[in-house]
């Protein structure tokens, strides 16, 4: 707790937004943050993906499923007008979304249909502007490596674009 409090500047008695959603590197990540903050004596809420991992149900735990990016829209809009001391975004969202969204069953007699998809609004460029004094985490997994300058730059670029406090 007073690593938080004296090195990062985060209270612990202050309660937190942590997602997990993704790639397994983010889904261990935010499982294991989930847990220490926990046993720290933090309020967490956990907004994850449905089928991951989450921590053991506890009083200061509470876990919200999401599957799709607007639901994690809504429910971040709905969580940022309460004060959240701090977001931790480890999100695998997707980048591409349908531009048409059609309910319940498509018929195979219908013949052959066509899927267009448009990139996805960036969900972690939009946190900052809900809640310009929450403390923002973001994370940045690159699945193909290479040179380090290369990927130094764009976890700087994250940054920038989200406005985050540390990546």
């Amino acid at each position: 707790d007073a690593f938080l409090t004296d090195r990062v500047g985060i209270a612990g008695n202050l309660p937190m937004v942590v997602l997990s959603l993704g790639q397994v590197a983010e889904i261990l990540t935010m499982f294991l943050l989930g847990r220490v903050l926990i046993r720290l004596g933090w309020k967490v809420t956990m907004i994850y993906g449905v089928g991951s991992e989450t921590p053991k149900s506890h009083r200061r735990l509470r876990l919200i499923p999401i599957e799709t990016n607007r639901d994690l829209r809504e429910v971040l809009q709905r969580l940022l007008r309460q004060k959240y001391h701090a977001v931790v975004h480890a999100m695998a969202v997707l980048d591409f979304e349908p531009v048409r969204v059609l309910r319940g069953k498509v018929a195979s007699r219908n013949g052959e249909w066509e899927v267009r998809l448009r990139p996805a609004e960036k969900i972690i460029n939009q946190i900052k502007r809900g809640a310009p004094q929450t403390t923002l985490v973001g994370f940045k997994l690159e699945a193909k490596g290479g040179a380090l300058k290369r990927l130094l730059n764009r976890g700087r670029r994250l940054l920038k674009d989200s406005k985050a406090d540390l990546v």
